[in-house]
């Protein structure tokens, strides 16, 4: 049994050995632990600067690039209005050209119908008429003469 007293006390003195050196790797924790804490919470601060800065400098960016393409599509619609109005312009141009064009053709049309067709009716019935009072005039000229000339003839 003494044997197993030895080793027993020989594992005893280790065991408290090892905790003596677990209990000063503690100790010296507790001492390192602060100034740890310190050096991390010093860079998450510096790191959460470094965030907002970079936060900011994206803003910027998203800013300007905004603009830039505010700028570009505001041109684009200005280019986009302007044609539209060209375009309007051009069909109701090509529009008042097509009904002045019809509004020709009726015109013309219904002077056809409604002054110079009429007129020529009575232009070809006076054109008649002329003819039958040249030759009524003409035929009282003979009958007045032959009447003068028996008239004539009776005297003598």
């Amino acid at each position: 049994m003494a044997l197993e007293s030895t080793t027993r006390e020989a594992l005893l003195a280790e065991l408290l050995g090892d905790v003596g050196r677990l209990t000063d790797s503690v100790n010296s924790l507790t001492s390192i632990l602060p100034t740890q804490v310190l050096l991390v919470e010093t860079k998450i601060t510096g790191l959460i600067g470094l965030l907002k800065l970079a936060a900011d400098l994206y803003e910027k960016q998203i800013q300007e690039h905004t603009n830039t393409n505010a700028a570009t599509v505001r041109v684009q619609m200005e280019h986009d209005v302007l044609n539209a109005i060209v375009k309007i312009e051009k069909k109701s141009g090509d529009a008042v050209q097509t009904m002045l064009k019809q509004v020709e053709l009726t015109a013309k049309q219904m002077i056809k119908t409604e002054v110079i067709n009429p007129t020529q009716k009575v232009l070809a019935t006076l054109d008649l008429n002329l003819w039958k009072t040249l030759a009524l005039c003409l035929a009282s000229g003979l009958v007045s003469g032959l009447v003068v000339v028996t008239i004539m003839h009776v005297i003598t």
